[in-house]
């Protein structure tokens, strides 16, 4: 190392945390079929940027769903599951303090399987029915133009077992991953359980576990890139770099604008410099920088590096200068400034 010292890396997995704030939001709308009607009894999830549930209701008769008391500041996702007979949907809602109304209002217009079959395969062809006592169960989205949802045929008794895993998520983190591993365990390939139990185990520390989950959930749906990032975040605290770099760019290749794109490239540009390719990446970092507004503020350290390195100075003491004014109280704080001093003084 020369001048600049890359220090111990923060975690971010867990994005939004909500606080109390003096203004309230709201989330409503209708959930429609293809002709127009509200589609009663439909779960509708609200995630956070991370994929992590906030909440989950059910639309009333009329096919209506309402979100209230959500702060400021804080991206979401709502997420339509299927009912068995339509394909589920998400989006994702910007709410800014800047937002002109408190509300918003976000509809979705689902189709059946059998119109999505229709309208892909010209032939006829009968999508297989449900063996007795399975339901549809719907996971996370496949980047494609439709964003559909993977859909399993799951055993009713390992999908009540899943239901009950997600509603003790809400109280009970513990409690919810042994339910989804109940579930797992009644329908071994149950996708959306894997990739549940694996996310929620990667956020709760352990990394091993998640790792094994989700690398299962990927060989039964290859196209899901939240299975992809869990597993390169998994990867990078076991330290496990290369096959960081390749999960993380797997994952950016399926859902490059997911909202987690961000923190994967921030992921995905540390493993880069850990395994000796910091022109590779720099790119990365950078984009990591764009993309997002909580991203760990290691990211200017790693950058500053590479700067320094490749004797670009000023651009390394912009980034410090960066890093300080996001936390300008930090322990280090005076040697970084100094350290500013030194970078520009190398400058000129």
């Amino acid at each position: 190392m020369r001048k600049i010292i890359l220090l111990p890396l923060a975690v971010l997995l867990v994005i939004v945390f909500f606080g109390d704030l003096a203004k309230a939001y709201e989330i409503q709308g209708t959930i429609y079929n293809s002709a127009g009607k509200g589609i009663p009894d439909v779960w509708v999830e609200l995630l956070d940027d991370a994929y992590g549930l906030v909440t989950r209701v059910r639309t009333d008769q009329l096919g209506r769903y309402s979100f209230r008391n959500l702060p400021f500041e804080n991206d979401y996702i709502i997420r339509v599951l299927t009912d068995g007979v339509h394909i589920g949907q998400e989006r994702r809602v910007e709410v800014g303090m800047d937002t002109a109304t408190a509300h918003e209002s976000t509809d979705f217009y689902l189709k059946s399987h059998a119109e999505l079959e229709a309208a892909r395969q010209p032939s006829p062809k009968k999508q297989p029915k449900p063996t007795q006592g399975a339901t549809l169960q719907p996971n996370p989205p496949i980047p494609s133009a439709a964003n559909e949802f993977f859909v399993q045929e799951v055993p009713a008794t390992a999908r009540a077992t899943y239901d009950e895993g997600l509603r003790l998520l809400e109280t009970n983190a513990a409690n919810g991953r042994q339910k989804l591993k109940e579930a797992i365990a009644l329908f071994p390939d149950y996708f959306a359980a894997l990739e549940r139990y694996g996310v929620e185990s990667v956020k709760a520390g352990e990394w091993q576990v998640g790792a094994e989950a989700v690398s299962r959930a990927i060989a039964i749906n290859p196209r899901s890139h939240v299975s992809y990032y869990a597993l390169g975040v998994a990867q990078f605290q076991l330290k496990q770099f290369p096959e960081t770099i390749g999960t993380i760019r797997q994952m950016l290749l399926i859902a490059p604008d997911s909202p987690n794109a961000p923190f994967a490239r921030y992921y995905l540009g540390i493993a880069l410099v850990r395994t000796g390719k910091p022109a590779e990446a720099e790119p990365e970092l950078r984009l990591s920088k764009q993309g997002g507004t909580q991203i760990p503020s290691d990211v200017h350290l790693a950058l500053a590096q590479i700067f320094s390195n490749t004797k670009r100075y000023a651009e390394a003491a912009d980034e410090i200068e960066q890093l300080l004014q996001q936390e300008p109280t930090r322990s280090d704080a005076q040697s970084l400034r100094q350290l500013i001093t030194q970078l520009r003084a190398k400058a000129r």
